[in-house]
């Protein structure tokens, strides 16, 4: 009884770690997003579709490759294709 106690103990332990580490993960992709959305905005102007689309990206590659795009970008499109396909306007 012991030992299967320390089991379940430790299978909690993994499912408590892999969740937080799933919430973690999803905190760090909305930061992104929004730190997109704002800085987008503040220089080119979002719509809401635009903030939309950027909101349901959750690669945080295609987030990271937006977010690196905007300082030189000559526009709002630029950005939004380094989303990738879901970004695309052209």
């Amino acid at each position: 009884v012991v030992k299967t106690a320390g089991n379940v103990n430790e299978a909690l332990k993994e499912v408590t770690m892999s969740t937080a580490q799933r919430l973690i993960e999803q905190g760090a992709i909305l930061d992104k997003q929004e730190v997109l959305i704002k800085q987008l905005s503040k220089k080119f102007g979002t719509t809401s579709m635009d903030e939309k689309m950027i909101k349901s990206i959750k690669d945080k590659a295609k987030l990271d490759a937006a977010l690196d795009e905007i300082l030189f970008a000559g526009s709002k499109e630029v950005v939004l294709r380094a989303l990738g396909d879901q970004g695309s306007y052209s």
